[in-house]
């Protein structure tokens, strides 16, 4: 299921790679910070909100369009979690995991792509979980646990599949290197509904708010 969603977001960016005046490929790595909201069935803990900085890093692939517009994509890798709330059974809980994600972004400049110039635009995003893990500490032990990505109530901890809105803004040196900044809020939910109230599993988990800062370096393809 994940490659197939991951094969359709590909195919997706074919038109505007068949109609692109050059192609723009490299590297892209920094730091983010996430705000995570979670509601727990049957809790005296009804909504947390805890922050943590996380780290993003992959291969952009720009598409551009005449001189002043450009399609961004490419692949990334991303983590992000939680960190420090209270549970009924531990004091301190940790959640983390990590994601492969799909941009489909349009920028515009006022100037010449050509030129040193700023951008900024937005568009839709889509990422898919592969690994993660959660702890519960207390005083006297110590419990880690992976994060099962899945569908089925009961077996999995989260669903896989996460997607939101993208914004962007930044400047790109006509020599290749660029400066990016990146606020993406995501739009669905990736806990499992459950029908045993006896539980205290996630009812609701999402990103509020996801900040990062990430630099990098592109090679100019011409077609």
């Amino acid at each position: 299921m994940k490659l197939k969603i991951l094969i359709v977001c590909l195919v997706t960016c074919i038109p505007f790679f068949s109609t692109a005046q050059s192609l723009q490929i490299g590297v892209e790595a920094g730091a983010s910070y996430s705000s995570e909201k979670i509601s727990f069935i049957n809790s005296y803990v009804n909504k947390i909100t805890k922050q943590r900085i996380n780290a993003r890093f992959g291969i952009p692939v720009n598409f551009s369009f005449g001189n002043s517009m450009k399609f961004n994509s490419g692949l990334f890798y991303k983590t992000k979690g939680i960190n420090d709330y209270p549970t009924q059974n531990s004091q301190t809980k940790i959640i983390s995991f990590s994601s492969i994600e799909i941009p489909l972004i349009l920028t515009t400049t006022k100037s010449s792509l050509k030129k040193d110039h700023f951008y900024a635009g937005f568009g839709p995003y889509i990422s898919l979980g592969v690994n993660g893990q959660k702890k519960s500490l207390d005083q006297n032990s110590q419990k880690s646990e992976k994060v099962l990505f899945g569908n089925k109530p009961g077996v999995y901890d989260l669903r896989p599949l996460e997607y939101g809105i993208q914004l962007q803004t930044g400047i790109e040196l006509k020599n290749g290197v660029f400066c990016k900044l990146i606020l993406q809020k995501q739009l669905n939910n990736q806990a499992i509904k459950v029908t045993n109230t006896n539980t205290a599993a996630m009812s609701q988990i999402q990103t509020l708010a996801y900040l990062g800062l990430t630099v990098g370096y592109l090679i100019n393809l011409k077609k």
